[in-house]
Parts: C-alpha cells; structure tokens; sequence
C-alpha cells in the first residue's frame, strides 16, 4: 500500500512578549482513497489541544473554507498561515490576504486530493 507525505497548515501566531510562540497546526494525512484524517492541533500557554477528525474530500474543502474564511474575520491572534502541500513548494500567506488567496489555495489542495504524491524510493 503506498504513503503519502501530509498536507500541513501552520497558523502563525502574533509574537507577544509576555508568553511563548505557539502557533496552531492542521496536519492532513491521505489514509486511503477520499478517506483522510485531520488533526488540528490548539497551542495555548496551557498546553496543546488535539482534535481528530476522519472526512471525504469534499468535507475537507468546507472545513478548510470555513477556517481560512474565519482567520480573515478574526481580528487575533494569527497574522498568517504557512502552507505546506505535497508537490509545491511551502507558501507563506498573510491573514489581511487569505480572501484574495481561497481560489489558488483551494484549487491547490482539490488537485492535492484527486493527484496526492506518494512517498517516493530513494
């Protein structure tokens, strides 16, 4: 069975002084065809925060919508996202340019899903 690299979302927090860096993370792993797992992963001065969720394709384009739709709205604390998707290079976007942003960010992870990479031999 092949293995896929993960797509990787990292949701970067505004520097503040007074309290460490922690950024949040989304990781999405293919498991099998339009079968993938989601984890999003919380950072607080707390700790962190893991939510796993199993979804289609399909639900992963209004998952990702609706985040990226609501860090556009959000005010704080993120300032931008960092996209890592298998077959591109890494892309840093800033939150004020998401919404300019949804229909290459998209289409790129809809081709990602159809298209997924596997892990290649060295």
């Amino acid at each position: 069975m092949p293995t896929y690299h993960p797509i990787s979302l990292r949701f970067i927090r505004k520097a503040r002084p007074e309290s460490p860096r922690m950024d949040d993370q989304l990781q999405i792993k293919k498991l099998g065809e339009n079968n993938l797992r989601v984890l999003y992963v919380d950072s607080s001065e707390e700790g962190q925060l893991q939510d796993v969720i199993h979804m289609t394709y399909h639900k992963l384009f209004h998952y990702v919508t609706r985040i990226m739709w609501l860090l556009s709205v959000d005010s704080d604390p993120f300032v931008s996202v960092q996209v890592n998707v298998p077959g591109f290079p890494v892309t840093l976007i800033p939150v004020a340019e998401l919404q300019k942003s949804m229909m290459p960010l998209m289409d790129m992870l809809i081709n990602t899903c159809w298209q997924w990479p596997v892990v290649a031999d060295a």
